[in-house]
């Protein structure tokens, strides 16, 4: 058995400026594990010594070798497709792609990404020579732990919960689902790798 070491790191947008976006980075070997250190290293002391500025993609792009790079659902990239900004977000992925090592970057997708976001990354992938991967955001153990979960946020950032009882019915959809599901959903019907 061999250890995945990484970090979703958080990055100020390049394009949605006013907003922040997500970015997974797995370490290939030692020398990517320093590189994450870096980078972690980084992230914590961004906002210590440089009141008001927040991390960005260009700020990490010297780092970025020695990792396998993934662009999740939460990402800029995503975001821009959402909105029909392609040649932005093609922009984006290329000033990616031109920072890591071959073969090291990729897309994931999940249960919970539409058949058309998943066609539209498909033919981003050929296009570019990146491939798609499942990459599930699991926040909590069962669909029902979400209302549970939501609370503690609310209380986290000190905000008021509105209709508890209405909202303590809702099921998330970011839960740990069982190994067969998983395959069945990525192997059989989106024929993808797990990562």
């Amino acid at each position: 058995m061999k250890p995945i070491v990484g970090l979703t790191i958080e990055l100020s947008g390049t394009e949605i400026l006013d907003q922040s976006f997500e970015l997974v980075l797995l370490a290939k070997n030692f020398n990517g594990y320093k590189n994450l250190m870096k980078i972690s290293t980084l992230k914590m002391t961004e906002k210590r010594d440089n009141v008001g500025h927040e991390l960005t993609l260009s700020d990490i792009t010297p780092y970025l070798n020695h990792l396998f790079v993934i662009i999740p659902k939460n990402s800029e990239v995503f975001s821009l497709l959402m909105r029909g900004q392609n040649d932005l977000a093609i922009n984006y992925v290329k000033s990616i792609q031109n920072n890591v090592d071959e073969k090291s970057l990729y897309f994931g997708v999940d249960i919970n990404t539409s058949d058309n976001l998943i066609q539209i990354i498909n033919n981003l992938s050929k296009k570019y020579g990146t491939s798609m991967v499942a990459l599930s955001t699991v926040k909590y153990l069962n669909a029902n732990d979400y209302f549970a979960v939501s609370i503690l946020n609310y209380i986290a950032n000190g905000q008021k919960i509105t209709d508890p009882v209405e909202n303590s019915h809702i099921l998330g959809s970011e839960w740990l689902r069982g190994c067969k599901e998983m395959c069945k959903f990525f192997l059989l019907i989106r024929n993808l790798p797990l990562l």
